[in-house]
């Protein structure tokens, strides 16, 4: 491989984990946006994030949500009912990119507040994302969220 055929590798590959990082940061954003807003748009903004068939799955007891119109529910209408603030920050990416695939696994910290709750403090989690990508003609988009809970504040 030339020098010239290696620094466009390297570049591309530097681009790809940009992109992914930017389309997790998206995420974050809208995810709170939605919940702050209680405004269905910014699920469906979110939602648009995803493939088509893509998969959320946030842990027990939550089921497991399947499609782009189910995850803008969810993120649009379901999530904004229950929860009144939210805030995430997802750090410590670590993504591997496999030609048009890749995968991402984050560190999370979020705070948020329920509605349902008079109390003024936030609750914390602290967990990590599992996810996995698909290049599609538009950029990445992510396939699949897998959320662990490792600990949470009551």
């Amino acid at each position: 491989m030339s020098d010239t055929e290696e620094l466009t590798r390297q570049t591309k590959w530097l681009c790809d984990i940009q992109e992914i990082h930017q389309l997790k940061a998206r995420y974050s954003h809208l995810c709170d946006l939605a919940v702050r807003s209680s405004d269905a748009s910014a699920g469906e903004e979110l939602a648009r994030l995803f493939t088509q068939d893509a998969t959320v799955d946030l842990g027990a007891p939550r089921e497991i949500i399947v499609g782009r119109p189910a995850i803008a529910k969810f993120f649009g209408e379901t999530l904004p009912s229950s929860v009144s603030w939210a805030w995430h920050a997802p750090l410590a990416p670590v993504i591997e990119i496999h030609g048009d695939r890749a995968s991402g696994r984050w560190v999370v910290h979020a705070a948020s507040s329920s509605k349902d709750t008079s109390e003024a403090a936030p609750r914390y989690t602290y967990g990590r994302y599992e996810d996995e990508y698909v290049r599609t003609a538009s950029g990445w988009k992510q396939s699949k969220l897998k959320f662990f809970n490792e600990h949470q504040t009551a």
